[in-house]
């Protein structure tokens, strides 16, 4: 398990002590790849993966972007993320490549969902599926499933609020998400409807 606060990310593993991995402010929420492999980022230096005690070297191709989240697919070679762009934001979906010198990620491929303004969160449902936070042109924010090629997409739960924040989702496991007030909902198994789970967080994660 993983954890960020204020000043970087410590990680346990088994019952051992906490052990300090990165040192930094404004860290992203971490998701493992594999081989014991830790991501994080930093919203305009892109991600920072350390594995074996060392950190990797990360290269992106394309332009350089900004991350606001990001989530690993299960078998570790894509990573879907959402990019800072200006005053907005994109969604995308990129390919991760491991060599001898590191660590490589391709240019992104931008994914387009109807009526939306901003993007969010993201995190894969399945390893061909998506579940992403998105404001849509009405402020109302709404958790929308879409193929990783963005063939099709189709809403989760109720549309009609205006509150959500965060997202977290894990291939096997029903999605949660938090609201600005804290508030954790999780959507019922068909898929219909958000049900209060907890109240008070500050973040929320699948671990």
């Amino acid at each position: 398990a993983a954890g960020v606060n204020a000043t970087g990310i410590a990680r346990l593993d088994g019952a051992g002590p906490l052990a300090e991995v990165a040192a930094g402010a404004e860290l992203l929420r971490p998701d493992f790849g594999p081989d014991g492999e830790l991501w994080t980022g930093i919203h305009d230096i892109n991600w920072r993966v350390f594995a074996g005690g060392a950190e990797t070297p990360v290269s992106v191709e394309g332009d350089p972007i900004g991350l606001r989240a990001f989530q690993l697919a299960p078998d570790g070679l894509r990573v879907a993320a959402v990019l800072d762009y200006g005053e907005g934001s994109k969604l995308a979906v990129l390919r991760v490549r491991r060599t001898a010198e590191g660590i490589a990620v391709s240019a992104a491929q931008e994914l387009q969902l109807t009526g939306a303004k901003r993007y969010l969160d993201v995190g894969f449902s399945t390893p061909t599926e998506l579940n992403v936070l998105v404001q849509r042109q009405s402020d109302e924010t709404a958790v929308v499933r879409v193929s990783i090629d963005g063939a099709w997409e189709s809403d989760l739960g109720p549309v009609a609020r205006d509150d959500l924040v965060e997202l977290a989702v894990v291939p096997g496991a029903l999605p949660v998400v938090r609201t600005s007030a804290g508030t954790v909902l999780r959507l019922n198994a068909a898929g219909t409807d958000w049900s209060e789970i907890a109240a008070g967080a500050t973040a929320i994660a699948y671990s």
